[in-house]
């Protein structure tokens, strides 16, 4: 049994006639006949039924019908991972991220990536906001995930939302603002605040500042940070309160508590980012990845 003849045996069972079926291959109709022949006898049973009139699958044939469709899926599949893992032995895949806001996802995706295209050397990249922006400007990576309101700035990019957040009001769990139902903002406004720094992160620095001045609040800033990770240390430090997206609370649990804030703004959350028409086959490759993955498993974001 060789694939010519489940494909010449799955032609005749689509026409239930030899001549069409032999018409598809280029090849005579004896020819045809003589290899579903030689089929039956190595499978030892008869899979068509012949008279002058009809052709017919028999209850052999039904049978072995569904499984030559598979064996011929089978073998091309592994057709298409041999040609790829001899195609894609170099080929790379940089990935630049904001960690906080990635780590809930990121890692198994990269993981699930890696499980199908392990030939693809893969490099990671932590940066902040304004690192991110920068990058794409130099063209250094292949994706990128950043805020929202960056990567829809950019150009010649094509960008996906990945999910969408907003914002709220962030401190120790044990501070004394927060012992009161609902938060008075007053008070809030005579906290000290720890804030990103402008020059690192301008965009989310000026969302969150448009969301205080909807509260009503002008911020006493007591230290600008230039990481997410430097902000949330300075919290439980008991240095200050601050204002930051709902997802920033991954892993904060019993450490920091998050009070969702009513004064919202939109393209809070993230994107993934990637140049249009790039000449890298594995970026198509890792976007079908993740939406593979948004679809398992929606809880990941």
């Amino acid at each position: 049994m060789n694939s010519d003849q489940l494909k010449y045996f799955l032609a005749v069972a689509k026409y239930l006639n030899f001549t069409e079926a032999a018409k598809e291959f280029y090849i005579t109709q004896p020819a045809i006949s003589r290899q579903i022949t030689e089929l039956e006898r190595e499978m030892g049973a008869q899979l068509f039924v012949r008279n002058t009139r009809n052709v017919y699958l028999t209850k052999a044939g039904e049978l072995f019908l569904e499984d030559a469709k598979k064996i011929l899926s089978i073998e091309a599949g592994s057709r298409e991972r041999i040609r790829l893992a001899d195609s894609f032995h170099e080929m790379s895949l940089c990935i630049e991220y904001l960690l906080s806001p990635c780590e809930h996802f990121l890692p198994e995706v990269v993981n699930r990536f890696h499980q199908i295209y392990p030939q693809v050397e893969i490099k990671l990249v932590r940066n902040d906001a304004k690192g991110v922006s920068e990058a794409i400007e130099a063209d250094e990576a292949d994706i990128y995930f950043s805020v929202i309101t960056d990567l829809k700035k950019t150009q010649n990019y094509a960008h996906q939302v990945i999910y969408e957040d907003f914002y709220c009001l962030v401190a120790r769990a044990d501070h004394p603002c927060l012992e009161q139902t609902p938060i008075d903002y007053e008070k809030v406004a005579t906290e000290p605040f720890v804030m990103y720094d402008p020059k690192r992160a301008p965009l989310m620095s000026h969302q969150i500042m448009q969301v205080m001045r909807k509260m009503g609040i002008t911020p006493r800033v007591v230290q600008y940070c230039g990481s997410l990770e430097e902000i949330l240390v300075c919290i439980k430090a008991g240095l200050g309160i601050s204002i930051l997206p709902q997802r920033t609370q991954y892993g904060q649990a019993g450490k920091l508590t998050f009070v969702p804030l009513k004064a919202g703004t939109s393209d809070v959350g993230i994107s993934m980012g990637w140049k249009h028409n790039t000449g890298n086959k594995a970026v198509e490759w890792f976007v079908n990845v993740i939406n593979e993955l948004i679809k398992e498993r929606p809880e990941l974001f």
